[in-house]
């Protein structure tokens, strides 16, 4: 037995083909199909009070490698900043923003949809670690049951809702952005 490694026999379905390079696309549709996954399996019924945390989690992941991406794919319009190497969501919505509006992208009520969306969830989660540990590295609670900006109650098929918009609105902005950055390559 072996923890990473393919089987063979019978079991030849379950080999996860690794990508030979990084593919942005492949991470950021990972941790959105988990996010999705989950939370149909909290709008069961079940598990929704433990599976609340990876959801979150795989959610803020999923929207933090969109919106590097599209910085990523700004590069191929011309744009020469790389996307800032951190886990702040306003900061990386605005380098994302501005690959789209200087690529003439113009979708201002959506925009402002996402936008508040997002701050919402780096409100949250500013340190993109309250979703993954119970602590932060002071020892105190990611959270707090009767204070701060998470309420003792989510629901998740409100939540499903929410995240279905921002995933579609990023999906959206990379293939538009894609499509633009194709015309421009040889």
């Amino acid at each position: 037995m072996s923890l990473l490694q393919a089987v063979g026999g019978g079991h030849w379905r379950a080999n996860a083909q690794m990508y030979l390079g990084p593919d942005w696309v492949a991470y950021q549709d990972g941790y959105e199909m988990a996010t999705r996954l989950l939370l149909e399996r909290a709008a069961s019924g079940r598990d929704a009070d433990v599976l609340i945390f990876p959801i979150l989690f795989n959610a803020r992941q999923a929207i933090e490698l969109a919106l590097k991406e599209i910085v990523v794919i700004g590069a191929r319009l011309g744009h020469t900043k790389p996307y800032p190497m951190t886990h702040d969501l306003p900061t990386l919505w605005t380098a994302a923003n501005r690959v789209l509006t200087t690529a003439g992208a113009d979708e201002e009520e959506s925009t402002t949809a996402f936008e508040t969306l997002l701050r919402e969830l780096h409100v949250a989660d500013q340190a993109a670690t309250t979703f993954r540990y119970p602590e932060d590295t002071e020892r105190r609670p990611s959270y707090g049951a009767d204070e701060g900006p998470i309420p003792k109650l989510i629901n998740t098929a409100d939540l499903a809702d929410a995240l279905h918009a921002m995933f579609n609105f990023l999906l959206g902005a990379r293939e538009w952005l894609e499509n633009v950055a194709d015309t421009l390559d040889p």
